[in-house]
Order: C-alpha cells, then sequence, then structure tokens
C-alpha cells in the first residue's frame, strides 16, 4: 500500500514538474532564413519565458510577428521567418499568431541603431519598445521595416540551440 501512495505521489510530482516546465520552457522549430548564420531552416531553439526587464541587447528572443497589411504582404520579397509550436504545424506569415526569431538590438533607454533611425523618431528607443533585427539583413523584415516593436511581444529568450538531424539517404545495391 505505502508502496503504491509512493508511485503516486511520484507520478503526480513529476507530472507538475512537466507542466511548469511546459509554462517556462517553449521549442519552436526555425523555418525561415532570416537568422543566418546563426539559425538555420530545420534547427530547434529551447526559450526560456523571462521578465521583459531581464532582455537585453544581443539576446535571441522569440516574439509575435508585428501585424502587416495586405500591401505590406504583397510587396515583400522575403517572409518572415516563421516559427512553429511543437507538434509541428503550418504557419502562415498573414496569420495573426505568428511568431518570429530575431535579435535584440536596443532595449529602452539605449540609443537607436543606425539602419533602423530612418523608419523611428527619437534617437532613444523608448520604455516599453525595442528594437529587433535579424542575423540576414538581406532576408529579414524586422525593426528597419516596422520600427519599434512592443516588449510585451516578446514570448521568450532563445537559451539553447539543437541543429537539425543530418537526414541520410539509404542507398540500395542492385
Amino acid at each position: 500500500m505505502i508502496l503504491l501512495w509512493c508511485a503516486i505521489g511520484a507520478g503526480t510530482c513529476l507530472a507538475l514538474l512537466l507542466a511548469w516546465l511546459r509554462m517556462r520552457v517553449i521549442r519552436v522549430e526555425i523555418s525561415g532564413i532570416s537568422m543566418l548564420p546563426t539559425f538555420r531552416p530545420g534547427d530547434r531553439v529551447l526559450a526560456r519565458r523571462v521578465r521583459q526587464s531581464r532582455i537585453a541587447t544581443g539576446d535571441v528572443v522569440i516574439l509575435a510577428s508585428p501585424p502587416r497589411t495586405l500591401a505590406q504582404l504583397q510587396t515583400e520579397v522575403r517572409p518572415y521567418e516563421i516559427v512553429s509550436w511543437e507538434p509541428h504545424t503550418s504557419a502562415d506569415p498573414a496569420r495573426k499568431g505568428s511568431w518570429v526569431v530575431k535579435r535584440v538590438a536596443a532595449v529602452p533607454g539605449e540609443p537607436v541603431p543606425i539602419p533602423v533611425r530612418s523608419r523611428v523618431q527619437g534617437t532613444v528607443v523608448p520604455q516599453g519598445s525595442f528594437v529587433a533585427l535579424g542575423d540576414n539583413p538581406a532576408d529579414s523584415v524586422d525593426s528597419r521595416h516596422h520600427g519599434y516593436l512592443p516588449l510585451h511581444t516578446i514570448l521568450g529568450k532563445v537559451v539553447s540551440r539543437h541543429p537539425r538531424r543530418a537526414r541520410w539517404a539509404s542507398i540500395g545495391t542492385k
């Protein structure tokens, strides 16, 4: 009887631990090229939910895709870098609820980076906002296009990268 209660207790503790981790840690799969060479399509990243005050310049974050109009979607050469939740689902950049991965270039109180200055007013990032840029500027839609982004759109800070596994083809002999 005691062993049964111990097993139930251990199972409950494990379930609570997994639920807590699910709320704190997010695993996503990269499917775009805006963060090359840091992340490649197929890479998986783990992100940890953090307070806005813990976000710093240089951090890589997962954030909600800024809303875009139909005109913006029609004129874009490259789509956002879209990430999908596990289990894998198709993420469409035109849909509400899409996520992107970007590097924080400036947080509130810091100078606005030169590539963004023509898009925003002021030379210092205002409170409640931040500047995000892709590592691959030629193929990234970021603060250079949208200006300041709200801090509350950050889902989490990337803490680890897991490269995609190489897929080896089977070669048969005849």
